[in-house]
């Protein structure tokens, strides 16, 4: 297995080729990212920062990375990924604490814990990425039973991975190796739980207890009145190094909206329905005038964008699935195009949800488009036209942008690329009969968008 193998290479690397060779990039471009001649440390030079308002209020500092160390912090996180798959496969563990920036893992999975419960706590832990500096990287990975790297590996990877002596907000591996090394708190604080009869999760700083006691046992919560937290809670959270953020601890009770990761979790878990609604208006408003608007952390707005609405209507369909699947409503695969009698009767099988999104893929893809729109019968279709189109630019220049010096050849032709779920929402599939139907709906479907369009990106 790959992932033992890397595992194991990376426990017994004494040198920086060594790990260069692990992570799969050169020596030389390890040795170049990280150092320059004359300075001791040349990463700090790769980053550029910016601050992004919070919906709480103040600004949360990003330090994004160049592309060079970008890529570099990829290839360890997924290392350090692969190794976690292996540390719990011999330990026979599964990942159920640890629910962010965890592979197979979301905020749906972290908030479907807390579902159905009588009382659900919410808190932060304060300056998270923060808190790990340069020398707790690097101790982890020498002292952890798991790992015990080579001390000069260890530093490699804590130059990697740090900026400015901490995790920074913005790096790839930030997550990965922040959870590593919270993995102990995560147990203490489980044992915590479970002992006092309660749930526990953990999402990036976002902790979430929950009980189907009628209140919080004092170890979590001492004084209900004032919010209080335990001492034991609090004792286990200062021995791990982090300290709480007081102004986002909550208390929801089953007789009020309970939310986990920002997901409802007092019956099913789903979306806020005003987060539903406000997505709806801004559907409602690009298919009608061409634009929307959308709001800004800080209560302002800005015009949207066709991208941040398709995320926010993909991201609520995640959810309905999750439900669909819960509820094992559909005894076939649920996004096989099905056989239709009439043009129009596929969107009976869809929700008003979905109806949204399928109007809005409508838009996207067959009205708002930039270049014309190609719909191929077969899977691999447009892989051998994008092919043609690439060798025979020279002789239809007017098909492609080409490439120059500052972008990137692209082909003056739009290429859908549909999934299942897209498909099914669309009614269109494999073989001839779906896009017979897909085309004589074409008209009608478009006379919908009452103005043309205003252009946006």
């Amino acid at each position: 297995m790959i992932h033992r193998r890397n595992y194991l290479l990376l426990q017994q690397a004494k040198s920086k080729p060594e790990l260069a060779s692990i992570l799969g990039v050169s020596a030389a471009f390890l040795t170049n990212t990280l150092y320059k001649p004359g300075i001791k440390s040349h990463v700090n030079s790769h980053y550029h920062q910016f601050d992004i308002t919070k919906k709480s209020g103040g600004v949360r500092t990003i330090s994004a990375p160049s592309d060079e160390l970008k890529d570099l912090q990829r290839k360890l996180s997924d290392l350090l990924l692969d190794c976690k798959s292996v540390i719990q496969f011999d330990n026979k563990v599964k990942c159920t604490l640890s629910h962010g920036f965890e592979r197979d893992k979301s905020i749906i999975t972290n908030a479907r814990i807390h579902l159905g419960k009588k009382n659900v706590l919410n808190l932060d832990l304060a300056d998270f990425f923060g808190s790990f500096n340069f020398g707790r990287v690097r101790g982890y990975f020498i002292a952890n039973r798991d790992f015990k790297l080579d001390p000069h590996i260890a530093t490699v990877i804590a130059q990697i991975a740090c900026y400015k002596d901490t995790l920074p907000q913005g790096s790839p591996c930030s997550p990965v190796i922040a959870n590593l090394i919270t993995n102990s708190l995560d147990i203490r604080l489980s044992k915590l739980a479970k002992g006092n009869g309660c749930s526990y999760t953990r999402y990036a700083d976002d902790i979430t207890f929950s009980t189907r006691k009628k209140c919080f046992p004092t170890a979590i919560i001492n004084d209900i009145e004032h919010l209080t937290l335990g001492s034991k809670l609090l004792g286990e959270i200062r021995r791990a190094g982090f300290s709480v953020n007081p102004t986002k601890t909550r208390l929801q009770f089953k007789d009020s909206r309970q939310e986990a990761t920002g997901l409802v979790v007092n019956k099913k878990v789903s979306v806020k329905s005003e987060y539903w609604r406000l997505t709806r208006a801004m559907a409602h408003s690009l298919f009608k005038t061409g634009k929307f608007q959308i709001s800004e952390q800080d209560g302002s707005f800005k015009d949207g964008n066709i991208s941040e609405l398709e995320g926010r209507l993909t991201f609520i369909d995640s959810v309905d699935f999750y439900n669909n699947l819960e509820k094992k409503k559909h005894s076939k695969p649920k996004f096989e195009p099905k056989i239709h009698t009439g043009l129009n009767k596929f969107k009976g099988n869809l929700n008003s949800r979905e109806k949204v999104y399928s109007r809005f893929l409508q838009y996207k893809h067959f009205f708002a488009n930039e270049y014309p729109t190609i719909l191929t019968e077969g899977k691999t279709d447009n892989v051998y036209l994008k092919s043609a189109l690439s060798r025979l630019q020279t002789a239809y220049p007017k098909l492609v942008n080409p490439k120059s010096a500052t972008t990137a050849y692209s082909p003056k032709l739009k290429f859908p690329e549909l999934n299942r779920k897209t498909m099914y929402l669309l009614d269109i599939g494999d073989g001839a009969t779906p896009f017979v139907r897909f085309f004589q709906r074409y008209v009608d479907e478009l006379e919908y968008f009452e103005k043309r369009k205003l252009k946006i990106q």
